[in-house]
């Protein structure tokens, strides 16, 4: 990436305000300002017909009187917003001009952009983050059927309603892949985007990019997510972009190390230098966001359930084994390990985890072989023996994890039906 040769436009390069408070366009009033895009400023308005709040997005004047192709682009922003009817796209229901104005009114969202978010919370939790990054891939995958690469992904370009929906906002960097790319006013050599969340191929040319590019910015919005920062940073914007471009990625987990393994892996993928190492369609990004959604909320069930469920199955097999031996109640603790190493072994459970429909697994969610379920019941044997049923309570955990679950790696589960027992 030559520094000498390329131009590079950021949200800064249209930061003027409008010189003249507005009170009315058109039929809109307006009121207070809500944001700014990346062409203009975004304020909140009122439609008088249907007496309902709207965002009402102005073309900074000065782009206006610099470059008549601003006003083109303004205007195709409009249209293409207008096509593209999606519920995780802010949606455009007018366009106009008053008196060399230019403007845009849009739905109005109500909860504030992504940006905001993380900078009242820092990292957001994995299961929102992950519900967010899915709602905008959503977005792309509808983009996509337009031909439209937006080019901008960014938590500042994502707005969220009061109940939490994330919207895709601020179509005025987007390019057409279809062959009328009249929204493109970039030349060869000119970087289009914001470099904290910029694909290395775009940083080197923004006429060079595909779908694949809005994936890498949207990892990168993942990331920021997920950790709580951006994942370059830098003195220039110039040093933040030529990171993306050559730097390898710190890898999620540094900064976050309570990241789920298979979240860190979406985020590396989505974020490969080489766009044929991405994701290549938002479609199966999708596929593996709900893959990983799913498991993520498979093993939060676990979690809530897991500890009422396996101390009462433990209650019931160790009375059962109590009623044998209670003439010597003294070898329950051996006479309970047997029976769970060749129930385990055996069936995948025992009779008390039957009743509450539990199973052993192993980490691969396979029922474990004699072996492990040997080792198992020697960890079991050696959490009750020497200490009794007062020590071994006490080694679950809060999640009701047991010690020798612990120890060996195996894992309580829900049954999904009786036919696994076979």
């Amino acid at each position: 990436m030559n520094g000498d040769d390329q131009q590079t436009i950021t949200d800064s390069d249209v930061d003027e305000t409008i010189a003249t408070p507005l009170v009315k366009l058109g039929k809109y009033s307006l009121s207070s300002p809500l944001g700014r895009g990346s062409m203009g400023e975004v304020s909140l308005g009122r439609n008088p017909d249907l007496d309902i709040p709207v965002a009402v997005k102005t073309l900074t004047p000065h782009l206006a009187r610099e470059n008549p192709q601003y006003i083109e682009r303004f205007i195709k922003e409009a249209r293409i917003a207008a096509r593209i009817n999606h519920p995780n796209i802010v949606s455009t229901v007018d366009a106009g001009s008053d008196d060399g104005i230019h403007y845009i009114v849009m739905e109005y969202v109500d909860g504030g952009t992504v940006r905001q978010l993380l900078e009242n919370e820092g990292r957001i939790q994995v299961t929102r983050a992950i519900d967010i990054v899915r709602s905008i891939a959503a977005a792309l995958a509808a983009a996509a059927r337009y031909n439209i690469i937006h080019r901008d992904i960014k938590p500042d370009n994502i707005m969220l309603t009061a109940d939490g929906t994330a919207k895709l906002a601020d179509l005025g960097f987007a390019k057409c892949t279809d062959g009328h790319d009249y929204m493109n006013a970039t030349g060869t050599g000119v970087s289009i985007g914001t470099p904290g969340y910029i694909a290395p191929e775009q940083a080197k040319d923004a006429k060079r990019v595909d779908a694949r590019s809005d994936i890498y910015s949207l990892g990168a919005t993942f990331y920021h997510l997920c950790t709580g920062e951006a994942p370059f940073s830098g003195s220039s914007a110039f040093a933040v972009m030529n990171k993306h471009v050559s730097e390898p990625l710190p890898h999620p987990s540094i900064k976050n190390p309570d990241l789920p393994p298979a979240v860190c892996d979406i985020i590396c993928k989505m974020m490969e230098k080489k766009p044929r190492h991405r994701y290549q369609t938002a479609e199966e990004l999708l596929r593996e966001l709900d893959r990983v959604a799913a498991e993520l909320s498979r093993q939060a069930s676990i979690e809530v359930v897991g500890r009422a469920q396996r101390v009462g199955a433990f209650l019931i097999d160790a009375l059962l084994v109590l009623i044998v031996v209670y003439q010597y109640p003294q070898a329950w603790p051996l006479v309970l390990t047997l029976y769970a190493w060749i129930a385990v072994a055996w069936r995948g459970r025992t009779i008390g985890k039957w009743i509450y429909g539990l199973r052993v697994v192993d980490r691969d969610g396979k029922r474990l072989t004699a072996g492990s379920a040997l080792f198992r019941a020697a960890c079991y044997w050696l959490s009750m023996a020497p200490f009794g049923l007062g020590f071994f309570w006490a080694l679950w955990d809060r999640d009701g994890e047991a010690f020798h679950d612990k120890i060996v790696g195996t894992h309580v589960v829900p049954a999904p039906n009786d036919s696994q027992d076979a």
